[in-house]
């Protein structure tokens, strides 16, 4: 069998390496656990592109330590990472447990400092959600059959956040589009 020539094996070899790299730079998945004891907080913020446009995961509650006080929630969402932490808003899905419905999870969309209850899911299930992004600031949140909807007054996002408080939750396959 002949050996290829060295300036032919380059040549093939490019196109492969090309669209590898365009393949892995569409969309990148994160997954975080995060465990805050009663009244504490935790969270981890990412880089993202300004022109993601969508966002996808789970997330599940393992354990929850709350109070009526400090209900635990977890939430995921963009924000933009310059902007003043005192008007700085993350701009996505929160899930709550309160102690009054202890088999339910309360779904919401946060979006410009507010939040849009979207409904509830029962609490051994993932929140399985989806958020969509536009360049003018609309905000859209799916959970399960149901859809919310806002508008986000500062649609540039540049940083995705994952929180969580009085809970111990995983954060499956979060991924940034």
């Amino acid at each position: 069998m002949k050996a290829i020539p060295t300036p032919y094996r380059r040549l093939r070899l490019v196109p492969l390496a090309v669209g590898a790299i365009l393949s892995t730079s569409c969309s990148t998945s994160r997954s975080w656990h995060c465990n805050a004891p009663t009244g504490t907080y935790s969270d981890q913020h990412f880089d993202v592109p300004e022109t993601t446009t969508e966002l996808s995961g789970e997330i599940v509650f393992n354990k929850t330590y709350g109070t009526e006080r400090w209900p635990p929630f977890a939430k995921v969402g963009l924000t933009d990472r310059d902007a003043d932490a005192s008007d700085c808003h993350c701009d996505g899905i929160e899930a709550t447990r309160y102690t009054n419905y202890p088999y339910l999870i309360e779904v919401a969309l946060t979006a410009n400092g507010k939040r849009t209850i979207l409904g509830s899911v029962p609490y051994d299930k993932p929140v399985t959600f989806k958020l969509s992004y536009d360049r003018l600031g609309a905000v859209k949140l799916e959970v399960r059959t149901g859809v919310a909807t806002s508008v986000w007054p500062n649609p540039k996002h540049n940083r995705l956040t994952l929180d969580c408080s009085s809970a111990d939750v995983d954060f499956r396959s979060v991924e940034v589009k």
